[in-house]
């Protein structure tokens, strides 16, 4: 195979990569949010995250929805590339006991299930490559 097509069977895939962790970002997102106990909505709009470091944000966004927070994580998640980290977290202070299960609402967590389901978040995602 000559040079200029391993160029472009690379960039092919480096594209279907962050594609792929892309649509898995948006998609543990949308998990956690809907998941998330609604009192005043408050838990659901704080999940964050950052590229490569660690986040503590916080906001009073209360919206029930919760379509603020997931169209911010969307356009964060395509700011990723490979190799980059990312963390994912609620700083708000009763994020513990709400993942420890002292909610009505989300009884085995949220971090814990949607952990659970990564594989086949991933899979899902990789199953919509064109």
């Amino acid at each position: 195979m000559a040079r200029d097509q391993w160029s472009r069977i690379e960039i092919r895939n480096i594209a279907r990569l962050e594609k792929v962790a892309v649509e898995s970002f948006i998609d543990v997102t949308q998990r956690a949010v809907t998941m998330s106990p609604i009192d005043k909505a408050l838990f659901a709009n704080n999940w964050f995250t950052e590229i490569n470091g660690i986040t503590s944000k916080t906001t009073n966004v209360t919206d029930r929805t919760g379509s603020a927070r997931l169209s911010e994580a969307e356009a964060e998640a395509f700011r990723m590339k490979i190799g980059d980290s990312v963390s994912f977290a609620n700083a708000l202070p009763y994020a513990i006991p709400i993942e420890r299960g002292h909610s009505e609402q989300a009884k085995n967590g949220i971090v814990k299930v949607v952990s659970s389901e990564w594989q086949y978040i991933v899979n899902d995602a990789v199953r919509g490559i064109e």
